[in-house]
């Protein structure tokens, strides 16, 4: 064999593992457009959310997992600590938007970013994981090179540019759908049809347009049919060898209407946002310039450096399996306490089948009775539209999760946790909260018969200090 055509398999494995330097600029932007939008969007609940005067102070924190306690939110308990580490982080995120020493903000937001999740785990979903892993990936690229102040008056680099970061980042997204897809082999995904119709009755998450899509059974049975080819063809094709620069930028609009639409029928939080972003690595635009010179390889992309993110990426796969690799669980454990342990199992195997509210009620010293969030007296009649029930995104899926597991030991810590915070949350400022009451409403969900079961589950009375 000729050293050509030896060479023939690699320089075609490279292409296919290698991104647009105009693309990790695209990235960069739409990384840092999510993190500011979730970083002010959370400023007025920090309070609640983040401080030991909130609903999961540290004690209590680390008490369920003392490994948090390396993280700067866990160094102090005040609302001013709190504040201060989000300007920093705003002002690491607005350095990432503009391209200003580009490695070292996104190496900063990603500290920070991992340090507020860790805060408060209680209150994240799947696009907090998909921002967080991102922006640790960034680190290693050259997010900078194009379209910043960083590339001002620097020689053009070229268009494409294949390190092990570039495979492990083409991997890492290839991860997130290829294990959804694994994990959604259910008859509801792949011969019933029914998992979308059960997703969207579910009121803690349908939008007012995804109430209106269940008038469209044959569509959502095509959709939900469709999930799991879609999601399992995102993980392969981009590393498909024939046209491969077409296939990539026609995924890359497929899978933004994909996650548009879950976007408009559904309150995931920022896991549409975050996925939008991270396709954008794969644009692959036109007007490459062959001749321009090679980019030199950082210290990161030699054969050790590539060793050790594929190792990373590995126990990334496995990080919440440990039975199923032993041999990882040291590099397991310091994954999770960095918060790069992932799970990407949304609606798996099939859509939850309970569906639940909370009434937080107040009973006041002078007789009255309020529900926290509406500020009326508490009903048992289901609210008009759930998911828009809570007053911030990250109630929503901090009551999620303890709505879940309030008759549990842990869900009761929790709850208590949650009632001593309301003890201190007078509705008008001036009538005493004398004690708290959590009830959580819960309702069994079918397609297409609706709800089947109901069951209130109420935490023990908390009388308030």
């Amino acid at each position: 064999m000729s050293p050509a055509s030896a060479a023939a398999p690699v320089g075609r494995l490279e292409a296919l593992l290698s991104l647009d330097t105009r693309a990790l600029a695209a990235l960069r932007v739409g990384l840092a457009l999510v993190l500011l939008v979730d970083v002010l969007h959370r400023l007025p609940v920090l309070g609640t959310f983040v401080t030991d005067g909130g609903v999961l102070p540290r004690a209590l924190l680390l008490e369920l997992n003392p490994s948090v306690h390396l993280f700067p939110h866990l160094w102090g308990g005040s609302l001013a600590w709190a504040v201060g580490l989000h300007l920093v982080l705003l002002g690491a995120g607005l350095a990432l938007l503009l391209g200003w020493r580009t490695r070292a903000a996104t190496a900063l937001c990603w500290l920070l970013l991992s340090s507020l999740h860790a805060r408060n785990p209680l209150i994240l979903a799947g696009g907090d994981s998909v921002l967080r892993v991102f922006l640790f990936w960034g680190c290693f690229l050259p997010l900078g090179a194009r379209l910043s102040l960083d590339a001002r008056g620097r020689p053009r680099p070229p268009d494409r540019l294949f390190t092990p970061a570039t495979a492990v980042l083409l991997l890492q997204l290839a991860l997130i759908y290829l294990d959804t897809a694994g994990s959604k082999l259910h008859p509801a995904w792949t011969t019933e049809g029914t998992a979308l119709a059960m997703a969207l009755s579910l009121d803690r998450l349908a939008t007012p347009l995804g109430v209106a899509a269940l008038a469209w059974p044959g569509l959502l049975r095509l959709g939900s049919l469709a999930t799991v080819p879609l999601e399992a063809l995102a993980g392969l094709l981009p590393f498909l060898p024939w046209r491969t620069r077409s296939v990539r930028n026609g995924l890359v609009a497929t899978m933004w209407a994909f996650h548009l639409g879950i976007a408009l029928t559904m309150r995931v939080g920022l896991f549409s946002w975050s996925c939008m972003a991270a396709w954008l690595a794969l644009l692959s635009p036109r007007g490459e310039h062959p001749g321009d010179p090679e980019w030199r390889p950082a210290p990161w992309s030699g054969p050790a450096a590539a060793l050790a993110f594929l190792a990373v990426l590995l126990g990334l796969v496995h990080a919440n399996r440990p039975a199923a690799t032993p041999f990882l669980a040291p590099l397991q454990a310091g994954l999770r306490t960095a918060g790069l342990s992932q799970n990407w199992v949304m609606f798996s195997p099939r859509p939850p089948e309970w569906d639940h509210w909370f009434v937080v009620e107040q009973h006041l010293g002078d007789g009255r009775s309020l529900d926290l969030f509406t500020g009326a007296p508490p009903s048992e009649a289901e609210p008009e539209l759930v998911s828009a029930h809570y007053p911030h995104e990250r109630w929503r899926q901090l009551l999620g999760d303890l709505g879940a597991r309030l008759d549990k030991p842990v869900g009761a810590r929790l709850g208590e946790a949650v009632a001593t915070w309301a003890c201190g949350e007078p509705p008008d400022g001036e009538a005493r909260v004398e004690a708290v009451v959590l009830r959580v409403h819960r309702q069994r969900v079918e397609w297409p018969e609706g709800v089947v079961e109901t069951e209130v589950i109420e935490a023990p009375r908390l009388p308030c200090p």
